[in-house]
């Protein structure tokens, strides 16, 4: 540790151990907080800390700080427990839905006939209503790599967590509902190949993009992020249409969660996926784009890279994939037939 390092350390326990601050002494040094109600919800979706501690080459200051809230939250589909999680208290429901989806618990927003949250349980309950005759022992075999699930008997031990944190919302108009979850898949997508498959052909587009679209979710998409600009802690996933107007927008400490309620609000709206894009301000992960490709989306542009995974299943499903898309550039690694070039 330099000198520097240490000069700052020291002025950190002198400010926290009780020196002279305010006129008086410091006994012992606990950041208050007070929860910001959600003004659309009435739940808590954001925290203020005060006499947190902001340290610097200037010294230690007492600062305000926002952080998001996370709730613990158990679904249940019938009587049984499928997942437990922590996420903000807000919009559970587009959570549940995309979340069934991409698991392959369900294959269209039909499948499921109610969705009761109850805000008020501690963890708070998800209860699912799915349609007559869809078994959820009959679907395990439908699990995949991009959102792992099991069945836990109501009462026993949870599902494997995850942490997320904002739900998807619309923003503006949104789609025009001409499908449901456009190519729904009925068996998990291998994805485990080490060589990469002969790139798919493409059918014609139906519309071609211009790349000034994925430039104008590009430079929107922050102003839009009121959790990540209040916190620093979420990620983002949206919907676009092809003239780059963001109509979908979900923000999430957890990226694949985010997606999950992307989704989710995508499949209770009805919007068709090929009538729009993705754009993800995170790494191109390959669990994200299963998810998306489950979907029917197959325009993905995101913030920073791809893996070779990812490059391996989009040359095969013939998805196009715009990756480092950012300050009027991006990078296509798969797939170019489908924009405007």
């Amino acid at each position: 540790m330099g000198p520097l390092h240490k000069d700052m350390l020291a002025a950190v326990h002198k400010f926290y151990n009780g020196l002279k601050h305010d006129g008086g002494p410091r006994e012992e040094f606990h950041p208050m907080q007070e929860e910001i109600k959600d003004e659309l919800h009435g739940s808590p979706c954001l925290r203020e800390l005060s006499s947190t501690l902001r340290v610097s080459e200037d010294g230690v200051e007492e600062v305000v700080e926002i952080v998001a809230v996370e709730a613990a939250v158990t679904i249940t589909y019938g009587n049984t427990i499928v997942r437990s999680a922590s996420m903000s208290p807000r919009e559970v429901d587009d959570y549940v839905v995309g979340f069934a989806f991409t698991s392959g618990i369900i294959d269209a927003y039909d499948d499921i006939v109610d969705i009761s949250v109850l805000y008020d349980k501690d963890p708070i309950e998800a209860h699912v209503t799915l349609r007559e005759g869809l078994d959820l022992e009959s679907r395990a075999d439908l699990r995949s790599s991009a959102s792992e699930w099991r069945l836990v008997a109501a009462g026993g031990e949870d599902a494997k967590d995850s942490r997320v944190c904002e739900a998807a919302q619309p923003i503006g108009a949104a789609a025009t509902p001409q499908t449901n979850g456009a190519a729904l898949r009925e068996q998990p997508i291998d994805s485990t190949t080490s060589q990469p498959d002969a790139p798919s052909t493409l059918p014609k587009p139906r519309q071609l993009l211009n790349p000034q679209a994925i430039w104008n979710v590009s430079e929107t998409l922050m102003s839009l992020q009121g959790m990540h600009q209040a916190t620093g802690a979420t990620h983002a996933a949206s919907f676009a249409g092809f003239d780059g107007k963001i109509l979908f927008l979900s923000e999430d400490v957890g990226r694949h969660n985010a997606v999950d309620k992307l989704i989710g609000a995508l499949l209770a709206s009805g919007a068709d996926a090929e009538e729009g894009f993705a754009f993800l301000s995170s790494r191109c992960a390959l669990e994200l784009v299963e998810k998306l490709l489950r979907f029917g989306i197959k325009i993905i542009a995101t913030i920073s890279a791809p893996t070779s995974a990812v490059i391996d299943l989009a040359l095969r499903e013939g998805i196009t994939i715009c990756a480092f898309s950012r300050e009027k550039r991006f990078t296509v690694y798969t797939h170019p037939e489908r924009l405007l070039l």
